[in-house]
């Protein structure tokens, strides 16, 4: 079938390092914790700020979770959390299917695993079989989005208000819409990874270069820039509607220590470690996992030796700078901010 993206590359756009150039705000920094266990990972996050996940707990068994404030679990057979809606609705994974969750209540789905759901309650995942397969849920229908010829399998991994799904299928990307299913030829013959579609309809992810690196990718009203820095591998996770972008980098073809990044509407590329942040003290951000419309980001990273899932929260605009030492004894000294005498957090 067509491609449907024309062949603009914008290379090296954000070549050789990265900005920080929003260094002097200050954002509030959460660890979202664990049931019990060592480990939590934050998916995604709603425009609402709830954020949704997969946590440990003492017996190392993995539950999906909500946080909205408290960490909590869903249901006994819900596994992991992949995906919430403006409405509340969580998409996932439990022992033996899909699952989507609302108001208490968990209706299973007759899939694998569910990647994302919009706003408009249509939910996107994978089916295991011979050839796993992209499928579309929504009104109690599932519906087959087909392979890409040449491929063997497919899985959808976004959707968007616009009931535009973008997925991979046998290493390469592709795109859903008005019932055809069409590969997006990121670079001729090379492997890569979609992630995300926002409701404007850029899309993100990474691919493998010539050079055998990976390379985050966004393509916007069919252009495709690519997101080279140097001898790092970049990853793009999520792109919310204003055109930020979350994911992370290594630094190095070898190395395996990553750090979360924010890939700003301008351009301007930061290592999200690099921000000054009131709240938990983490020793490492590692990735981004999703951006809501508020600017909120949400992923995992190390804290006291464990991998935690993080909230982090950006200022909000016209508030005041205050500095108050207001850690204990040994911690670094933490800044708030306030509007009209209230907390900006």
């Amino acid at each position: 079938m067509k491609n449907l993206f024309k062949k603009a590359i914008i290379a090296g756009l954000l070549l050789g390092g990265f900005s920080s150039s929003v260094q002097s705000e200050v954002y509030e920094l959460v660890d979202l914790g664990t049931l019990g266990g060592t480990r939590s990972f934050a998916s995604a996050i709603s425009n609402n700020g709830v954020v949704v996940g997969t946590a440990y707990d003492s017996q190392n068994q993995i539950h999906a979770f909500s946080y909205d404030g408290t960490l909590q679990t869903l249901t006994p057979e819900t596994k992991q959390a992949f995906g919430i809606n403006d409405s509340g609705q969580i998409v996932g994974r439990l022992t033996g299917g899909a699952f989507i969750y609302e108001n208490g209540v968990m209706t299973k789905i007759s899939a694998d695993s569910a990647f994302d759901v919009n706003n408009n309650s249509q939910v996107v995942g994978y089916v295991r079989g011979s050839s796993n397969y992209a499928f579309l849920y929504g009104n109690n229908v599932l519906t087959n989005l087909g392979i890409l010829p040449n491929a063997f399998s497919s899985s959808a991994t976004a959707i968007n208000d616009n009931g535009i799904i973008v997925g991979n299928s046998s290493g390469t990307s592709f795109i859903y819409q008005n019932d055809q299913l069409a590969p997006i030829d990121v670079i001729s013959n090379r492997f890569s990874i979609t992630n995300d579609i926002n409701n404007n309809d850029q899309i993100v992810g990474y691919y493998k270069n010539l050079d055998n690196k990976w390379d985050a990718f966004v393509i916007s009203d069919g252009l495709l820039s690519l997101h080279d820095f140097n001898d790092s591998n970049t990853f793009a996770s999520a792109i919310n509607d204003s055109g930020k972008i979350v994911g992370w980098y290594q630094s190095g073809f070898s190395s395996f220590i990553t750090s979360a990044m924010l890939i700003e509407s301008d351009g301007n590329v930061v290592d999200l470690n690099s921000l000054e942040t009131v709240g938990a003290v983490f020793e490492r951000l590692t990735r981004a996992n999703d951006i809501n419309n508020r600017g909120q980001i949400v992923g995992s990273g190390i804290i006291n030796g464990e991998e935690h899932a993080f909230l982090l929260t950006p200022p909000i605009e016209g508030c005041e700078k205050v500095h108050g030492n207001t850690g204990k004894e040994g911690q670094k000294l933490k800044k708030i901010k306030k509007c009209n005498g209230n907390r900006a957090f």
